[in-house]
């Protein structure tokens, strides 16, 4: 695999700017919504850092404790919490936005710009980035870390495959969702450079990674990544996504254990994320390329599909096509086995796809004449679209 092109392509160089211009736009809107007194959603971390500042440490089975350590630092210097943890989305969106065109470029010349256009113009990118929540910082490490290796030419380094594991020890340190996918992209490492000097730096980096879970994990007898996010499993499966008879099961002491539960409906679980992966890949992922955290009606398939064709037809490396295949469909089907596939739940799939968006966009800018208005067009109707949910 060779490293893309220092310079983008003839025409795209202004999108260099896009991942800082996107870091600071979203931490604006950070502020602004905050003297107009609307808070965020905040997935209850910003409390997690209010309390390790007051000096008690939680262990929370919801909440790893990566991402509530990164939100108290930058805490020290930023009031209130919430500002904090919107602050560090909008510096996560910014990595994410420069990681995507990496990996597009790296998958076909030219495609590293209209990358970077699209994910610094896509309304959940905009939602996510100004939010209290694991979604974009876990999505932009492992991003990061994907980046990192499209850059490397040759063998990896010691110290790079160290980077790569920090980052995705710390991606499953702050969203225990993103195990599946880190899992992926350390193998794909493995197998990228099967070397001793650089699988001995990635385990390393994998562990320094997780070690602030770990640490915590150890002060309360804990394992590093116990939690308690399977019993959506159970809300989805035996209480027909019913809090209220979830909320027995826990007042009744009738929770089952998740061997019990597995045991009794596995094949009841594997069937039902087959049938939302169908929800997922008809209307959530097509969707949130466009922008929207809501499902949009006529929508259908056609952003989805154009992802897949610039993976599968337009990307003249097919072996990274394939692995970036293989993560957005894990990402997908790891949500959808734990939890109804609905909005942001898919996101970590989604810098996947634009990067074969760009792809199968660059194609088709490449071939001229009418062709050429295919990616304007496109990204007009992602602005329309995901501005639309804000009203």
């Amino acid at each position: 695999m060779t490293s893309p092109a220092s310079e983008p392509a003839p025409g795209w160089r202004w999108t260099r700017w896009l991942p800082l211009a996107t870091a600071v736009a979203l931490a604006l809107a950070v502020v602004f919504l905050r003297v107009c007194e609307v808070e965020a959603e905040g997935d209850l971390y910003h409390e997690r850092a209010e309390q390790l500042l007051a000096g008690t440490v939680v262990f929370d089975a919801f909440h790893p404790f990566g991402y509530v350590l990164l939100l108290a630092a930058v805490h020290v210097f930023v009031s209130p919490s919430l500002v904090a943890g919107g602050l560090v989305s909008a510096a996560a969106a910014g990595v994410l936005v420069w990681s995507t065109g990496v990996v597009a470029e790296t998958l076909r010349p030219g495609a590293g710009g209209p990358a970077r256009l699209f994910a610094a113009s896509n309304g959940v990118v905009w939602v996510l980035g100004t939010m209290a929540c694991s979604d974009m910082t876990s999505a932009a490490l492992v991003m990061w870390a994907a980046a990192l290796l499209c850059r490397s030419p040759g063998q990896l380094g010691f110290g790079r495959s160290v980077a790569i594991g920090s980052l995705l020890g710390y991606a499953v340190g702050s969203r225990f969702g993103s195990l599946g996918v880190a899992a992926l992209v350390c193998l794909w490492t493995v197998l990228r450079c099967p070397r001793a000097r650089s699988v001995s730096g990635l385990a390393v980096g994998v562990l320094a990674g997780l070690a602030p879970q770990a640490w915590l994990a150890a002060l309360v007898d804990k394992t590093p990544l116990q939690n308690d996010n399977w019993h959506n499993m159970v809300l989805k499966i035996v209480c027909d996504d019913d809090l209220s008879r979830l909320q027995h099961l826990y007042d009744s002491g009738t929770l089952p254990s998740l061997s019990d539960f597995l045991r009794e409906h596995g094949g009841d679980l594997l069937w039902r994320a087959g049938l939302d992966s169908v929800t997922a890949v008809g209307q959530v992922l097509p969707s949130l390329l466009m922008g929207s955290l809501r499902p949009v009606d006529g929508l259908q398939l056609w952003p989805l599909l154009l992802a897949l064709a610039g993976l599968w037809f337009a990307a003249p490396r097919r072996r990274l096509a394939a692995v970036l295949t293989v993560l957005a469909a894990a990402a997908t089907f790891s949500v959808c086995i734990a939890i109804a596939p609905r909005g942001r739940q898919l996101f970590s799939a989604i810098p996947f796809l634009f990067a074969g968006l760009a792809a199968a966009l660059a194609a088709l800018h490449a071939r001229g004449g009418v062709c050429r208005a295919i990616l304007p067009a496109l990204w007009l109707a992602t602005v329309g679209v995901g501005g639309a949910q804000f009203h």
